[in-house]
């Protein structure tokens, strides 16, 4: 038995929100000490073709998932930035006054 499974489902409701707003600081907090998309990268032996697989020879389109997973999140695919309408859902929108300026 896991811990999220001992969770109500107002708990695990509340879980991946703070899951959710915690990472969208965090990103924030990223874009403003100057990362950006080219920054989030998976680890170099990801990125290798396992010979031996289903998927062999086949690494990840990494440009695409990203993107894929910005928009997921509410966040511009392009810059990364939290879009106002997901900061603000979060209860996190005066944290869009400390993000860089959009380029």
């Amino acid at each position: 038995m896991s811990t999220t499974d001992r969770l109500s489902s107002d708990g695990k409701a509340e879980l991946a929100f703070n899951s959710e707003n915690y990472r969208a600081v965090y990103n924030a907090m990223n874009l403003r000490l100057g990362a950006s998309m080219q920054d989030d990268q998976l680890p170099k032996h990801a990125l290798k073709p396992l010979p031996d697989s289903p998927a062999a020879g086949n690494v990840p389109d990494l440009s695409r998932q990203l993107k894929e997973y910005y928009a997921l999140r509410g966040w511009d695919p392009i810059t990364g930035h939290p879009s106002q309408e997901r900061l603000r859902a979060l209860g996190i929108e005066s944290l869009s006054a400390c993000l860089p300026a959009r380029r």
